[in-house]
């Protein structure tokens, strides 16, 4: 393959993959999105959150990259700032999103393995930098943002139960 078809292959490759996963997302069940799901509940070696503070410095970029809640119409949710603090509701939707949005992000790595058809080294390697530097900080941010949505989420169900802080 030519290096400008090449180009242009993987151009319309990611293009479709990442609104498709943007879209895909939308239609799985709210019962799939589960934050005990396999897939998106916390991890030991998360520690509560900490290790994207002290690994990654999450609190230095995280409010600099874009935010794409709204952008797709199916169910339009702003993660960008809380809106309602003391709604628990509000909380269990925005962790769902949380969960939709990480799984918008999981889908293009998943799908890097097709673009090796027709990549062939070095290209395949620069496949695979560009889909992890697109997904991953925006997988990392959901990560951190829904232990702590979910640390605030089990206080409301603990004051609501008659518990103590």
């Amino acid at each position: 393959m030519t290096g400008l078809l090449l180009v242009l292959v993987n151009f319309l490759f990611w293009i479709i993959v990442m609104f498709g996963a943007g879209i895909v997302v939308h239609f799985l069940p709210d019962w799939f999105y589960d934050c005990e799901n396999i897939i998106f509940r916390p991890r030991r070696i998360e520690r509560e959150g900490e290790i994207y503070s002290s690994l990654f410095g999450i609190k230095k970029w995280k409010d600099k990259l874009p935010e794409c809640g709204e952008f797709f119409k199916f169910n339009p949710f702003n993660k960008k700032k809380l809106q309602r603090m003391k709604d628990p509701d509000y909380f269990r939707r925005f962790i769902l999103e949380t969960c939709r949005a990480e799984m918008t992000h999981i889908i293009p790595i998943a799908m890097y393995p097709l673009c090796l058809f027709w990549n062939d080294y070095p290209s395949s390697l620069y496949m695979l930098i560009f889909v992890l530097v697109t997904n991953l900080p925006f997988l990392i941010i959901q990560r951190y943002n829904r232990i702590r949505l979910m640390r605030v989420l089990r206080q409301f169900e603990l004051l609501a139960s008659g518990g103590v802080r």
